[in-house]
């Protein structure tokens, strides 16, 4: 999702959930061992979030992604480079700051 243009059917399937679900399905995702759905699932919940300027739970979806993207992906180089990826996609200064903040920990 985020290398690509998001997959319409994820977009619209989730476009009616609320986030504190969302996080709820990530978290029971994980909890099973299934991390990639984890991370895409989290990935999308997360663009939503920075394309509309959403700030409701933004900082879970923010730290959930952080530690799913560098767990499916241990390269540093890929992750900086996903968060760059998501960066472009924020309407707001504090989704920029969330980004930041999970780089620098």
């Amino acid at each position: 999702l985020c290398t690509s243009s998001p997959n319409e059917k994820l977009i619209e399937e989730i476009s009616e959930v609320d986030c504190k679900d969302a996080l709820e399905m990530i978290c029971n995702l994980e909890s099973e061992g299934d991390e990639k759905s984890a991370l895409v699932l989290c990935t999308a919940f997360l663009s939503r979030q920075l394309q509309q300027g959403d700030m409701y739970c933004a900082w879970e979806l923010t730290l959930f992604w952080s530690k799913l993207q560098q767990r499916v992906e241990p390269s540093i180089q890929v992750y900086l480079e996903r968060c760059r990826q998501l960066s472009l996609l924020t309407k707001t200064v504090y989704h920029i700051f969330f980004l930041i903040k999970v780089i620098n920990s």
